[in-house]
């Protein structure tokens, strides 16, 4: 199955996992690092960058250095706002496999491995999307 990743501002009626913070993903995005890289060009000294990986983690750009930084327990971070707040994802509603053979288009799962992402049913296949745009006006 061929994934696409898209952007969404607002997420409702899910079907999924509670988010957890999940190290052991890191090794699937390391090519992430030279995508945070490149978002920070031209970018100001402390632009906060959500970290793709992980619910909880950011990036500040340092002009050519990118540092990872995390968010105080309790808190996870907001693409639209770059902050730390207090959240987390929605609550567990079932089991974590995603199956869109029965389900209407538009039906919408958690991503149980990573906060940042869902799934979403269309023709009866999950694509992923991603949660949040760092320009949205909308949390």
């Amino acid at each position: 199955m061929k994934v696409f990743e898209y952007f969404l501002i607002t997420l409702a009626s899910f079907k999924g996992c509670e988010c957890f913070r999940n190290d052991t993903m890191r090794g699937f995005y390391n090519a992430l690092d030279g995508l945070s890289e490149q978002r920070c060009k031209d970018k100001p000294y402390g632009y906060k960058i959500a970290d793709e990986t992980d619910c909880f983690g950011y990036f500040i750009c340092h002009g050519e250095e990118v540092i990872q930084q995390y968010c105080p327990h309790g808190h996870r971070f907001y693409a639209a706002s770059r902050s730390c707040q207090i959240g987390k994802c929605p609550p567990c509603m079932g089991t974590c496999d995603i199956d869109c053979s029965s389900e209407p288009d538009g039906t919408r799962f958690l991503d149980c491995n990573h906060c940042r992402f869902f799934w979403q049913c269309v023709s009866g296949s999950a694509v992923r999307l991603f949660c949040e745009r760092e320009n949205d006006t909308e949390i």
